[in-house]
């Protein structure tokens, strides 16, 4: 090995061990998914390990391959920091997710070059089976799931009533859960039909055959297991220990379809003629020619995929202590008295602080609830899952629309207890932005990231309505246009305290 080959492998070496140290905070967060046994990502390590062995299994090819670095991959390398940066600065952990093993896979393409890159593809590929955005498969699985069950059961006259997700038999009720719809099963066989392909296809026609295979299989299996477990229920009169923990009987019914499921794979590799492909000839290794111009790889690599996580720690932390109430002496003349709706709060989770306040209408009073986030992280942030305008167990919505002057949304809600009707009119103010959407809420926070706010707030107005809302509603609006006017300026204000 010449001594320019071993610098330039040397500083390779560095370069992507930095790379690794930066982004490994994003990688300890599939651990969540990974670890865990009741998990659709529960086979993530394994799938890790199966790559690291694929690499280690191509070790004489790549170093066999041609040494030699490549620029055009720094271009989708920059897509992909892009990616990473706009989750990081939204705080969408998932597009973090995604961002990685593509942040990987460019970055030693672009210091190997195209011939390793190309061995190291599959490897990398493999690891999107266990990023967990394919939980946006779950509703539609359920439904699906739902559906075969029903068409089953009154093939062997078991009567059935559906109700969303819930299957009602003579002797119970089953609810097929986000966790029951299967994706973890059709992820798996996902998986193997992808390594089986791997290995063995040399037609695309073949690759498509065994994936398409492996998602039916996938489905199958798990179709096979909740209709067993809904006619166990039927004939045991839900006395079956199997109805509460049946992870068990899932799993010895994937070991069961693997056996057909390998055996069609191999009639499809040896029906499916491959005469008109030519497999492609092996890269060889050639002399190592340094040029001035292959620094640029590993400098170009170190600047496009640590400039984002550069740039939002440097991002300025605001620290506000104290009371935020005397900031709404700014709001002096509408005569707000701080107080809180006893009947309803929106539950908006680890935000900086909650203010409440009353305005006395002719008609109903009219409650005022501010939910602020000074600065936003993860699982500390306005646009969440986990956070609810109202628990849907406690209340129903009734109606719903959107206006545009003032930009609102209203919301008719009626209580589960009592039948009480209430109104609620909520806005989100994203900086120096207001929004009513969720996504575009996410965007303007990339947005006011850049012109160095962080903060956000959740703006709720809510009242009774009696027989009907029209007079509070219209004081309301009219309320709506003040607080918006000063709202903006108040929060200013609190920042430079």
């Amino acid at each position: 090995m010449s001594r320019l080959k071993f610098t330039y492998i040397v500083i390779c070496i560095f370069t992507a061990l930095f790379i690794g140290v930066v982004y490994f905070p994003t990688a300890a967060t599939f651990d969540a998914r990974w670890n865990t046994r009741q998990e659709a990502y529960s086979h993530g390590y394994l799938i890790v390990l199966i790559s690291l062995l694929f690499i280690a299994s191509k070790w004489k090819d790549i170093a066999r391959a041609p040494l030699k670095p490549a620029l055009w991959p720094l271009l989708l390398l920059l897509g992909a920091a892009a990616l990473w940066f706009l989750g990081e600065i939204t705080n969408v952990r998932i597009a973090k997710q995604l961002a990685l093993p593509a942040i990987g896979l460019l970055t030693l393409t672009s210091l190997l070059g195209y011939a390793i890159g190309r061995i190291l593809c599959f490897p990398f590929l493999l690891l999107y089976t266990v990023v967990p955005f394919w939980d946006v498969l779950n509703p539609a699985l359920q439904a699906l799931t739902v559906s075969v069950a029903d068409f089953a059961l009154g093939l062997v006259n078991v009567p059935a009533y559906i109700q969303d997700t819930f299957i009602t038999i003579p002797a119970g009720t089953f609810k097929v859960s986000s966790g029951c719809s299967g994706l973890n099963y059709l992820l798996m066989s996902i998986t193997f039909a992808l390594i089986y392909s791997y290995l063995y296809a040399r037609a695309i026609t073949q690759t498509a055959l065994i994936i398409a295979v492996g998602v039916l299989f996938g489905l199958a299996c798990n179709w096979t297991r909740v209709i067993a477990l809904i006619l166990i229920g039927q004939i045991t009169d839900m006395q079956s220990s199997l109805i509460k923990d049946h992870e068990m009987l899932g799993l010895i019914i994937f070991a069961v379809y693997l056996v057909p499921l390998f055996s069609l794979l191999n009639l499809i590799i040896s029906r499916i003629p491959t005469k008109n492909l030519r497999s492609p000839s092996p890269d060889t290794e050639k002399p190592f020619a340094a040029k001035a111009y292959w620094l640029l790889a590993p400098t170009l690599s170190l600047l496009i995929t640590v400039t984002g996580p550069a740039w939002s720690k440097q991002t300025n932390k605001t620290s506000v202590t104290g009371s935020f109430s005397p900031l709404f002496m700014r709001y002096s003349a509408l005569h707000l008295r701080e107080a809180y709706d006893k009947d309803w709060s929106p539950s908006f989770l680890n935000a900086d602080t909650h203010a409440s306040f009353y305005f006395s209408s002719s008609e109903q009073p009219i409650y005022i609830h501010f939910s602020i986030y000074f600065n936003q992280s993860q699982e500390k942030e306005l646009i969440s899952g986990s956070n609810q305008l109202y628990q849907q167990q406690h209340w129903h919505r009734k109606s719903v629309k959107t206006l545009s002057s003032p930009a609102v949304k209203l919301e008719n809600i009626q209580s589960a207890r009592n039948k009480k009707n209430k109104e609620i009119i909520y806005w989100y103010a994203i900086g120096s932005r207001s929004t009513t959407s969720p996504w575009q809420a996410k965007m303007l926070q990339a947005l006011e990231f850049i012109t160095g706010r962080t903060d956000a707030s959740l703006i709720t107005l809510s009242y009774d309505c009696l027989e009907t809302c029209d007079i509070t509603r219209a004081e309301a609006l009219n309320l709506i246009t003040a607080l918006q006017s000063d709202y903006d300026k108040t929060m200013i204000e609190l920042l430079d305290d």
